[in-house]
């Protein structure tokens, strides 16, 4: 399983951002706003298509993404009682880095967390 690492991410959005850069400088401010969200949204895709091929999100200092597949479940339709099966499905796992949850505890200059 091959890692995406956060130098992958910000190339994917340096080479969203380099064509865009110069258009951007022209731009009103609410169409400013719309290509970055434009980018951002094009981010989202790539981290969401890399997780359905089954690679991992590392991101140095803040957390990986795994995809993991979970147990299928039994459960009961509210109104009628009947009992239905889920099958086994995938989901998101997300292990915070020790140096983010280090920052996280830091205590500040009044001394709370």
């Amino acid at each position: 399983m091959k890692k995406i690492k956060k130098n992958e991410i910000i190339s994917f959005i340096e080479k969203q951002l380099y064509n865009k850069i110069p258009e951007l400088q022209l731009l009103t401010k609410s169409a400013r706003l719309e290509s970055v969200h434009e980018i951002v949204d094009k981010t989202i895709d790539f981290i969401k298509n890399s997780l359905k091929e089954g690679r991992s999100i590392e991101i140095r200092g803040f957390g990986i993404f795994r995809k993991v597949k979970r147990k299928g479940k039994k459960g009961r339709r509210v109104k009628t009682g009947e009992v239905v099966n889920f099958g086994d499905f995938f989901d998101i796992k997300f292990k915070t880095s020790k140096l983010f949850k280090r920052d996280l505890n830091k205590k500040n200059d009044n001394g709370e967390k």
